[in-house]
């Protein structure tokens, strides 16, 4: 049985019946935008609420792109320190506790 699952969409209203199912952990997303493709893809603070309120706990990571399809182009040094801070903003944001961890995503 799994006991993480990675979502990429809002499953506030699921949180007791993702804890029932014996799920511990959900990694949840950070970016900058969400896309039509994926228009709750970003973690909110409702959802967050929900999924700790049901003893869940959160992982996060943040993906805008990060070479999606080929694109070297997304890999240099001003768009990392834009991700970080959009991220670390994000972390304030939402109450991510100080010195928990982001993990950034490389397609």
């Amino acid at each position: 049985m799994f006991t993480i699952i990675d979502v990429a969409r809002n499953v506030e209203g699921f949180a007791p019946a993702i804890a029932a199912r014996g799920i511990t952990t959900v990694i949840r997303y950070y970016n900058h935008r969400n896309s039509s493709r994926l228009p709750d893809k970003a973690l909110s603070r409702a959802e967050l609420a929900a999924l700790t309120g049901a003893g869940l706990s959160v992982a996060i990571v943040f993906q805008q792109n990060g070479g999606a399809g080929g694109q070297i182009s997304d890999f240099h040094n001003g768009k990392g320190d834009r991700d970080a801070r959009c991220a670390l903003q994000l972390a304030e944001v939402l109450g991510q506790p100080a010195g928990s961890a982001i993990y950034f995503a490389v397609d």
